[in-house]
């Protein structure tokens, strides 16, 4: 990266908060380029989903809020042109189970029911079936049901959805995914038995940093989430000075059912998950009778009353 300059200005009423700013030198976004996704409109011209490599055919892709409030996208069947008034859309039924040589086997309804003529989606397979009919199982529920694509494939117990084929005007909808998507991992760091890493992330004393080296504070971040997780035994150290020597003078960690503090390497404070405090310090003041005191007092300043 070739700048000159500062890419916000130390006068700037924004330096040093949590922003992209103008210049980074590795940047992710996650959110969905969807250009062609549109609302449901009447009387308007739909061109159904692109086939096969090279196609350079632009799919309509509908966003339709469902009952649950999750943005579901639909997609045409054929080209057509929409109605007068918008079709009812449900929500799609939520399963897992698996699907190989024109066999989808149900091992359990999340939510909703599954019918004859239900188009089945998910990550794997790519290749949207539809069933075609219910071996066993209860009607709609777990169960064996056939599929119109004997060549379609999935893992054991995928997750996946099913959905009826939606008929408005002259065209018929298909359903597709969730619209809003999500990353597992931005950044994932992997290594075969035996390799090692010394430093994952690191910065350089070059290095002047503004705001923070981790920043998540306009982040939202969920119940079962957390900004920072770490295994037992593995430490936070507070003492680093860029020397091995240096290293885990003043550390903490989690271990044994508590969250500890050390001084090389020595436990000194202990908090327990029972919230029992524990500690190598005196945990009170000694007792000492009057004279002790007077005695421990080797001199003394008049005092003004």
């Amino acid at each position: 990266m070739w700048t000159n300059g500062q890419d916000i200005k130390t006068w700037d009423l924004g330096y040093g908060t949590p922003q992209a700013g103008h210049r980074s030198v590795f940047y992710v976004t996650i959110a969905h380029e969807h250009s062609e996704v549109t609302s449901w409109s009447a009387k308007t011209a739909m061109k159904a989903h692109a086939s096969g490599r090279g196609s350079v055919q632009t799919a309509s892709l509908l966003s339709v809020t469902g009952k649950n409030g999750v943005s579901y996208l639909w997609y045409p069947v054929t080209d057509g042109t929409t109605g007068a008034t918008q079709p009812a859309f449900p929500d799609p039924a939520k399963i897992n189970g698996k699907i190989s040589k024109g066999i989808l086997t149900v091992t359990r309804i999340v939510d909703g029911t599954l019918s004859i003529g239900d188009t089945v989606t998910g990550a794997n397979p790519i290749s949207p079936v539809n069933i075609t009919g219910q071996t066993s199982g209860a009607a709609g529920g777990s169960g064996v049901y056939t599929v119109d694509d004997t060549g379609a494939s999935s893992n054991d117990d995928e997750p996946m959805y099913a959905a009826p084929i939606v008929t408005d005007g002259t065209l018929s909808w298909q359903f597709g995914e969730e619209l809003n998507s999500s990353v597992s991992s931005v950044l994932w760091v992997t290594a075969s038995a035996g390799d090692s890493v010394d430093t994952v992330i690191g910065v350089d004393k070059n290095v002047t940093i503004s705001n923070a080296a981790l920043d998540t504070t306009l982040a939202a971040v969920n119940d079962k989430a957390a900004v920072v997780r770490m295994a037992s035994g593995q430490v936070i150290d507070f003492s680093g000075d860029g020397t091995r020597t240096g290293a885990n003078r003043h550390t903490l960690d989690y271990e044994n059912g508590a969250l500890r503090y050390k001084v090389g390497g020595v436990p000194v404070l202990s908090i327990g998950d029972d919230g029992s405090l524990q500690s190598a310090l005196p945990s009170r003041l000694p007792v000492m009778t009057r004279a002790q005191i007077r005695l421990s007092v080797t001199s003394q300043r008049d005092g003004n009353l």
